[in-house]
Order: structure tokens, then C-alpha cells, then sequence
């Protein structure tokens, strides 16, 4: 069996990153492929997710930014430490990752490595204004093995605008020997940057049925909810207008509610009005609050995608980014998957929330991006 070495954002705490981390993992063993995440996370990966995070000093606004961050640290602290634990104890239980550690990107030697393959994606794995950001997402460290990009984002960030060396990064696209894109905006940015149009696939979460992600699911102990009688918000930022929309909704219709993000559940005063917040947080405890929510509600491509594989009624919440046209993260998927119509502003929140969704066109459109990513996977698998 064929090892394929893995570099993604395996690390993040973050849901969305370890389940498409997971969601990869198990699509390429039924390629016949044994898949290895090779542990790199760089010094901005591992800042991002700590408690408190590096006071930046460089303007005043960042500065400010740093202080009232690092003031949600303290009053979240023991959420805080405690989420940490959990993220890390779930995504080592259900991840392969390599005994080797790696924090800077010249640690990372081809020739003292053992993979047959080396795969990237997906996520923002190509977003080069982030803090994760490090050029090992291109595989710029393999040279005498295959390299694969799948399903790899920029966000909402053209790199012939943001990357401080566009012919560097144009060259690191070109040794790739398969490349596939997660957005239409990424696809057109590339082709500008490459003078090549790589396909548009489905992040590796939605390859996958229900049942794969029923053995990674863990009871989310949330007390005084039921199936089926909660709303679930996985939404950042989530504005005071959205919130109080969505807690007249809840009173209206004798539902709970339940905010994933611990700032977010703070901020909108979740302690003071009987909100719930699930404590020591992990991506099986993510999974449970959808598969078992009324409705969800979320800005997050992820809270998307598997609202979808598990077929709830949810809404979108839009924001200024979808506005803006360069973030189609959200908007070019839901277009593909004839779901546009979920994405709702404040006026249209609460009418959206009462039409049940009809997943008949969805099924017809996800199989078909189905077949055009595994088409990909074929090809790129088994050259």
C-alpha cells in the first residue's frame, strides 16, 4: 500500500479544519492509499489557538485588538484550557499523524521522509494573509515525488494582489503535478496567475455520507436540550441584529438556544440570558449539535456543509463578505448545490426560518460534483 503525506491544517482547533483534515484522510483509503498528516504547524498556527495570544505592537489599532482578545482569554480561561485538551486528545484519536514534529518549513526534508505521494488542501490552506499561512501549503519542500493540491482555497484573497512574490507562487503551482480548486473565484484568480484553469471540486467533508462522520460524533452534554428542540448558532461575528432575531424566533417557537463559540456566547450576553454553550468542545460534540438541532444557524462554510450532509433545515446569515462578491467561499457552493436561496439578510431571517428545506435539487447537483471530484481523485491518485 502506497503512503500519501498529508499537509493541511490538521492542527487548527478549529472544526471545519479537522473534519475536512478527517474527511481527506478516510477518501484516500478507499483509493488504496495508507494517509499520513505530516505534523507541521507553524508558530502562527499554534499563536492563533492559545489562550492568550502575542500582544501585537505594530499599530494601535492592532495593539487594542490584542488587548481586548487577550481580555476574553481571562474571563473564558478555564473554557479555554479546557477546549484545548479536548480539541487536541480528538484530533490525535482520529487522525494518522506522523511521529515527527514540524514548526519552521526548512525542518521539512523530502529525503528524510517516507510517502510515496504528498497531497495539500483543503481549506485555506492558499490564503497568504492568514496567520497559519506558510509556503509548505504549496509542497514547496517535495521535488522527486508526485504532488497533488485538492480542493485548495485562497478565501477570499487573489493572489495576484496579496502574495509579495506572484512568480514565486505561480512557480510553486505549476510543479504541482494535479491541482483542483474549492471556488470559482480561486479558479479565475489561478488561471490569471498560471494561464491554467484547474477544476472546481467539493471540499472532501461533502464526499463522504452521513454515516462516515457517525463514528467520529460525541455526545455534546449540553444539559437541558432536546433532539429536536434547539436552534444551534455556529456564526462569527454574529451581530446584535442576527441575535436578536434569532432569540425572538426561539421564544416564538419554544426553542432553546445554543451558541458553539465561547467569545461569541459572551459577548451577546449568552451567561445572562440562559443561552447554552457547550464546554470542552471538540468536532464529535460539533457534529452531535447538528445532527440533533431544529435548526442552524451559521456563517461558516463548514456549518454549511454539514447541515447539508445531515439535511437540516438551517439559514445562512449573510454578512459583509458574502456582500462583497470575493468571498464566494459560501455562495459559490450554495449556488452549485441549488441552495442560494438559504442565504437570508435581517428582513428575510425569520420567513426563511419557516420554509422547510427541499433537498431534491441538492442531491442531483451534489452527485454531479461528486463525480467531477472523484474524477479528479482518479486521475490524480493513480497517475
Amino acid at each position: 500500500m502506497k503512503k500519501i503525506g498529508i499537509v493541511t491544517f490538521h492542527r487548527s482547533h478549529n472544526c471545519g479544519s479537522i473534519l475536512q483534515s478527517y474527511a481527506t484522510q478516510e477518501i484516500v483509503k478507499k483509493y488504496g492509499f495508507e494517509p499520513e498528516f505530516i505534523d507541521f504547524s507553524s508558530k502562527g498556527q499554534r499563536e492563533l489557538y492559545t489562550v492568550f495570544r502575542p500582544f501585537k505592537f505594530n499599530t494601535p489599532r492592532n495593539f487594542a485588538r490584542s488587548v481586548y482578545k487577550n481580555g476574553l482569554g481571562a474571563l473564558l480561561y478555564r473554557r479555554a484550557k479546557a477546549n484545548w485538551s479536548s480539541y487536541d486528545r480528538y484530533l490525535l484519536e482520529k487522525l494518522s499523524v506522523s511521529n515527527m514534529s514540524y514548526e519552521v518549513n526548512s525542518d521539512l526534508v523530502e529525503s528524510k521522509m517516507d510517502y510515496d505521494v504528498y497531497l495539500t488542501g483543503s481549506d485555506q490552506v492558499w490564503n497568504i494573509t492568514i496567520d497559519d499561512y506558510d509556503d509548505a501549503y504549496f509542497l514547496n519542500f517535495v521535488k522527486d515525488h508526485p504532488k497533488i493540491a485538492y480542493a485548495v482555497s485562497q478565501g477570499a484573497r487573489d493572489l495576484n494582489k496579496f502574495a509579495p512574490d506572484t512568480g514565486k507562487i505561480s512557480e510553486y503551482i505549476k510543479e504541482l503535478d494535479h491541482v483542483s480548486v474549492r471556488e470559482e473565484n480561486g479558479q479565475k484568480w489561478i488561471q490569471a496567475l498560471t494561464g491554467k484553469e484547474y477544476p472546481v471540486v467539493l471540499d472532501p467533508t461533502l464526499l463522504h455520507l452521513q454515516d462516515v462522520y457517525t463514528s467520529i460524533e460525541e455526545s455534546h452534554n449540553v444539559p437541558g436540550i432536546e433532539k429536536n428542540k434547539y436552534i444551534f448558532i455556529y456564526a462569527t461575528p454574529l451581530s446584535t441584529e442576527y441575535m436578536a432575531l434569532i432569540r425572538k424566533y426561539a421564544k416564538d417557537n419554544d426553542l432553546e438556544l445554543v451558541i458553539w463559540h465561547n467569545d461569541i456566547w459572551l459577548k451577546r450576553f449568552g451567561w445572562l440570558k440562559g443561552i447554552k454553550s457547550p464546554k470542552a468542545q471538540n468536532p464529535g460534540k460539533y457534529l452531535d449539535l447538528i445532527k440533533n438541532a431544529k435548526f442552524v444557524c451559521t456563517s461558516s462554510f463548514h456549518g454549511v456543509a454539514f447541515s447539508t450532509i445531515y439535511r437540516k433545515d438551517f439559514v445562512v446569515l449573510e454578512n459583509d463578505g458574502m456582500r462583497a462578491g470575493d468571498d464566494d467561499r459560501m455562495t459559490g457552493f450554495l449556488k452549485r448545490l441549488k441552495l442560494s436561496d438559504r442565504i437570508v439578510n435581517e428582513s428575510a431571517f425569520e420567513a426563511k426560518m419557516n420554509e422547510a428545506i427541499d433537498y431534491t435539487d441538492f442531491e442531483v447537483e451534489l452527485k454531479k460534483n461528486q463525480k467531477i471530484s472523484h474524477d479528479f481523485l482518479d486521475k490524480a491518485l493513480k497517475d
